[in-house]
């Protein structure tokens, strides 16, 4: 736990944070393995077999899986899963923008690790963004 403007604030753990990206990698591979069945053909027609296609598809699809429920509720289901939720800097649910910024930084290469040499993920650190235990 931290102090923040004398309110005190429950930080989640680095552990719980890792928690939340396997939860969150293996729903999204189970909703992209459903999306593909259900929409291969559709998909294979407008991107054809490059892989590079089917690669910044894969990429779109991981930003709006993270980008629409934090928007929607300030969690994505693995956050839901640990009783965590996003902040702004000013211990709210953040804007649009910052949201925006957030998820964009996710695709960061590498980003899942800058977790390991700093107190902060480069997503959460560029956005001035946390992830608290509600």
């Amino acid at each position: 736990m931290n102090y923040n403007n004398d309110l005190l604030i429950d930080y989640a753990s680095k552990k719980t944070r890792f928690l939340n990206l396997i939860l969150d990698s293996v729903i999204f591979f189970i909703l992209h393995i459903v999306h593909v069945l259900i929409f291969g053909d559709w998909i294979r027609a407008l991107l054809g077999e490059v892989f590079l296609n089917n690669f910044l598809y894969l990429l779109l699809e991981y930003f709006l899986y993270n980008f629409i429920f934090e928007l929607a509720i300030s969690r994505t289901p693995g956050k839901l899963i640990t009783g965590t939720k996003v902040i702004d800097e000013n211990e709210r649910k953040p804007r649009f923008k910052t949201f925006l910024i957030r998820n964009m930084c996710r695709l960061i290469p590498f980003d899942n690790f800058s977790f390991l040499f700093a107190d902060k993920g480069w997503h959460d650190s560029i956005s001035k963004t946390d992830v608290v235990n509600v």
